[in-house]
C-alpha cells in the first residue's frame, strides 16, 4: 500500500527547524544576559586512570547562579508575561504561596545579579514567614557561601542537616563550606556523619582526606581521628601534633606507621628525620634519610644531613666516607671542619690536624678551626701547636667562650710537662778524692767536697777543694805545691732544651796567690735525641797540661770547646772541637784539639765505640829560666782507637764496669821541646775499672784508669773514691 504524497511537505519541515533555531537562541541569550549557573553538587569527577579526584580546593569563582525554576519558564515568564521574577500568574514553588512565591523568584534574580545584600535580605523575609522550609534554607546557605560567608553557610546547612538526619549530600555540602571557611574540625565531623550514612562515599572520603592531612589538630583531636580511622594522614597528623608540642618521641612510631603505608613519602621521610634528630634520635634520623637518599642519591643537602645524623649517633666509620664524598671534587671549609671533628671523636686525631690543618691554610680566619686544633695539639702534648691555635681562635674572636682560660691552662700545663720530663731534682752532698800520676813526675791530689742545691729555676754547685801538687823531672826540675779552692757553677732551663750556666770561683797557691776562674755554657737538647753545647772555662793551666813548671809560672788556660750528638739509628754520633789559649808570663802557646766517634750498643751490657782523637799546638812552648818547659806542644798527634765496654747491676747495689779502648797514635813532636815519646808511631791503650755501692740514699764508688803508650813513652794513671748522700726533692 502505497502513502499518498503530501503538498508542501518539505516547505513545513524547513519552517519547523527554522523556528527551533530561533527558540534555541533566544533561550541562549536570554541565558546568557541573566548570568545564570548551575548548582555544583559533586565534589570531583571521575577518571578512568585515577577514579575519584579532589576537588575541595575548589572555591566559588565571583558567583555561582541556581536554577530559576523549569527550563519552559524562562519564555512564559519576564519575555511573555513581563512580569520580572514572576513565571506566570499564580505561579508558586517550593511549598510557598504565591506572594512567598514571587519573593524567591525576587530573591533568585537579585542572587543571579550578585546583589547578595538583597537577595539574603529576601531570603531572610522568607525564612521568617516559613522557618522550617528547607528549600529555602538551603538556598539562603548557598547564597551565603557565593557571597564569600562560608562560615555561615556552613552553619545554616548544618541546622538543616540536623532536620534531615538520613541527608547525606547535604552534610557533605556543609563541610565543604566549613572547610573553605577553615574550619577544619567542624568540616571533619559533618565529613564524618555523611562516611557514617553512606561508607563507599569516596567524594566523602577524599574531602576528608584533604580535611585532615591540609589541617594542624590538636593531640586530643587528632587522637580522636585516629581513633575513628588507623589510617596514614591520621598517623601523620598525630605525629605533627605531638611533634609541635615538642613530644618527639611519642611522635615517631606515627611517623613510621604514615610512612609505611604512603606511596610516595619523600617530604614526610625528611619531616621524620628532623623528628628524629629533635627526639636526640640520630640512628634513627640517619637510617630516614637513607631512606630518602636512595630515590636521591645525589641529593647534597639530605647527603650532608646524613653525616651529621651518623656523627651525632657516634657511627663515626660511617660517617667519615660520607663526608669524603662530599668533599670530592668540591671543598667546603664548613663541611672539612664538621670531618675533622668526626676524626677527631673517632680517635683519628692525626687526619683531624691534617684536615684542619688544610682549612687554616685557605681560610686563617677561621675562628673555630684554630681552636679545634689547638685542642687536638693540646691533647697530643704538642704544646707550641696548641698555644698557636689557641692564640689565633682568640685574635679572631676574643669572645670566644673559654678561649682565654685554655690559652692559660696550656701555659701551665706545657710547664707542668715539662717539668714531669725532666729528671727528679736532686740535692746532693758529696766527698771525693782523686788522684793522677804520670811518667814525668807529676803528681797531683785533689780532696773536694761538693754541695748541691736546686731551687726552682735551676740548680746550683758548691766545690771546695784542697790541692797537693808536685813535680819531679829527672836532673833537671822538681818541685811541689798545695792550695785551696772555692768554684760555684749556676744553671738555668731558658725553654724546653735550651739550658744555660755561669760559674765563678778563685785558687790560691804559694808565691801564685790568689787567680780568679771563671766560665759558661749553654747547651741545646732536643726530644729526637741531637744535642750541641759549647762552654768557656778560665782555669789555672796545670789542670790542662798536668806539669808543675806551669803552676811556679802561673799560667792560665782559656779553653773553648763545643760538643755535638746525634743519633743515628742503632748508632750514635758524638763530635768535639777545642781551641785552647795556654799564656804566662813567659809567653804564649795555642791549642786545638778535635774528637770524633761512632757508638753503639751492643746488647745491654755490652757497648762499642770508634773514636779518632787529634791535638795540634801553635809555636814553642815557654820554659822557665834553667827549668822545664811549661806544657807538651806537639806539631800534631793523632790518635784512632777502638773502645770495648761493659757495665752491669750486680743485685740492686752495686754497679760495675770496665772499658778497654786499644788504638794507634801518630805524633811529630818539636826539636827541643818537652817530649813525650820516642817514636812517631806507636800502639796505645786506655783501660778503665769502676764501681758503685748504693744504699739507700748513700752511694760510695771507685774508678781507675790507665792510658798512654804500650812500651816507652808517657803514660798515666788516676784513681777516684767518692761517697755522697742524696736528697730527691720534688718540683
Amino acid at each position: 500500500m502505497t502513502a499518498p504524497t503530501r503538498r508542501g511537505y518539505g516547505l513545513r519541515l524547513a519552517a519547523y527547524v527554522a523556528a527551533l533555531f530561533l527558540v534555541g537562541g533566544t533561550a541562549v541569550a536570554v541565558l546568557l544576559r541573566t548570568k545564570p549557573a548551575f548548582q555544583v553538587v559533586v565534589f570531583g569527577t571521575a577518571r578512568a586512570d585515577a577514579g575519584a579526584v579532589s576537588a575541595a580546593e575548589i572555591r566559588p569563582a565571583g558567583w555561582l547562579g541556581m536554577r530559576w525554576g523549569k527550563m519552559g519558564s524562562l519564555l512564559t515568564g519576564e519575555l511573555l508575561a513581563g512580569q520580572p521574577g514572576t513565571p506566570y500568574p499564580g505561579w508558586t514553588e517550593a511549598g510557598l504561596n504565591v506572594a512567598d512565591s514571587r519573593t524567591l523568584g525576587e530573591a533568585r534574580r537579585l542572587s543571579g545579579e550578585q546583589d547578595w545584600t538583597g537577595a539574603l535580605a529576601a531570603y531572610d523575609r522568607l525564612l521568617a514567614a516559613n522557618p522550617a522550609n528547607d528549600v529555602i534554607a538551603v538556598e539562603r546557605a548557598r547564597v551565603l557561601s557565593w557571597s564569600g560567608d562560608n562560615a555561615a553557610a556552613g552553619a545554616a546547612l548544618a541546622v538543616v542537616s540536623t532536620r534531615r538526619p538520613s541527608d547525606e549530600a547535604l552534610r557533605l555540602e556543609a563541610a565543604r563550606y566549613y572547610w573553605w571557611a577553615a574550619k577544619a574540625e567542624e568540616a571533619d565531623s559533618l565529613t564524618g556523619e555523611a562516611l557514617a550514612l553512606r561508607p563507599d562515599d569516596r567524594a566523602a572520603d577524599s574531602l576528608r582526606n584533604v580535611v585532615r592531612s591540609s589541617s594542624s589538630p590538636s593531640i586530643s583531636t587528632a587522637r580522636r581521628w585516629l581513633r575513628q580511622r588507623n589510617g596514614p594522614v591520621e598517623n601523620l597528623q598525630l605525629a605533627r601534633a605531638l611533634a609541635r608540642e615538642k613530644e618527639y618521641a611519642d611522635a615517631l612510631p606515627h611517623y613510621r606507621a604514615a610512612i609505611a603505608r604512603r606511596a610516595s613519602p619523600d617530604s614526610v621521610v625528611l619531616e621524620y628525620a628532623g623528628t628524629a634528630l629533635a627526639a636526640d634520635s640520630p640512628t634513627v634520623a640517619a637510617s630516614a634519610f637513607r631512606t630518602y637518599l636512595r630515590d636521591h642519591p645525589r641529593d647534597r643537602e639530605t647527603r650532608i644531613a646524613l653525616a651529621r645524623a651518623l656523627s651525632w649517633a657516634k657511627d663515626y666509620d660511617a660517617a667519615l666516607p660520607v663526608y669524603a664524598d662530599l668533599l670530592d671534587g668540591r671543598d667546603d671549609a664548613a663541611l672539612r671542619y664538621e670531618l675533622a671533628e668526626a676524626q677527631a671523636w673517632s680517635g683519628h686525631e692525626t687526619e683531624a690536624i691534617a684536615s684542619l690543618r688544610r682549612i687554616v691554610s685557605t681560610d686563617t680566619a677561621n675562628a673555630n678551626a684554630w681552636r679545634l686544633l689547638g685542642d687536638l695539639s693540646r691533647w697530643h702534648g704538642e704544646w707550641a701547636g696548641a698555644q698557636e691555635g689557641y692564640r689565633h681562635a682568640a685574635a679572631l674572636d676574643p669572645q670566644m667562650d673559654g678561649i682565654w682560660t685554655a690559652l692559660a691552662e696550656v701555659g701551665r700545663e706545657r710547664e707542668a710537662a715539662r717539668i714531669a720530663m725532666l729528671p727528679p731534682r736532686v740535692e746532693e752532698g758529696r766527698v771525693e778524692v782523686e788522684s793522677f800520676g804520670d811518667t814525668q813526675g807529676f803528681r797531683n791530689t785533689v780532696a773536694r767536697g761538693v754541695r748541691t742545691w736546686q731551687p726552682a729555676w735551676g740548680t746550683v754547685e758548691v766545690a771546695v777543694e784542697r790541692q797537693q801538687v808536685s813535680g819531679d823531672v829527672p836532673n833537671t826540675w822538681e818541685g811541689d805545691a798545695s792550695g785551696y779552692a772555692i768554684s760555684a757553677h749556676a744553671e738555668r732551663e731558658l725553654r724546653p732544651g735550651l739550658t744555660a750556666g755561669a760559674s765563678a770561683g778563685a785558687s790560691e797557691y804559694p808565691d801564685q796567690g790568689l787567680v780568679p776562674t771563671w766560665g759558661a755554657d749553654v747547651s741545646i737538647g732536643r726530644r729526637d735525641g741531637v744535642g750541641l753545647s759549647v762552654e768557656y772555662v778560665r782555669q789555672p793551666a796545670f789542670r790542662r797540661v798536668s806539669t808543675m813548671a806551669s803552676l811556679d809560672a802561673e799560667g792560665t788556660s782559656d779553653l773553648l770547646r763545643a760538643s755535638g750528638y746525634r743519633p743515628l739509628g742503632r748508632w750514635s754520633a758524638w763530635s768535639q772541637a777545642e781551641v785552647e789559649r795556654l799564656h804566662a808570663k813567659l809567653g804564649t802557646t795555642g791549642r786545638l784539639g778535635a774528637s770524633l766517634g761512632l757508638s753503639r750498643q751492643v746488647t745491654k751490657e755490652v757497648g762499642v765505640a770508634f773514636a779518632a782523637t787529634a791535638i795540634a799546638a801553635r809555636g814553642d812552648a815557654p820554659a822557665l829560666p834553667g827549668g822545664p818547659a811549661l806544657w807538651w806542644v806537639p806539631e800534631y798527634y793523632v790518635e784512632p782507637s777502638v773502645r770495648v765496654s761493659y757495665g752491669r747491676s750486680l743485685g740492686r747495689r752495686w754497679i760495675v764496669g770496665g772499658s778497654a779502648a786499644p788504638g794507634l797514635a801518630f805524633v811529630r813532636e818539636r826539636q827541643g821541646a818537652l817530649r813525650r815519646f820516642p817514636s812517631s808511631t806507636f800502639p796505645t791503650v786506655d783501660v778503665g775499672l769502676n764501681a758503685r755501692y748504693t744504699y739507700g740514699r748513700w752511694s760510695v764508688g771507685g774508678a781507675g784508669s790507665w792510658n798512654g803508650a804500650v812500651g816507652s813513652g808517657y803514660r798515666s794513671a788516676a784513681i777516684q773514691l767518692s761517697g755522697g748522700y742524696v736528697v730527691q726533692v720534688k718540683r
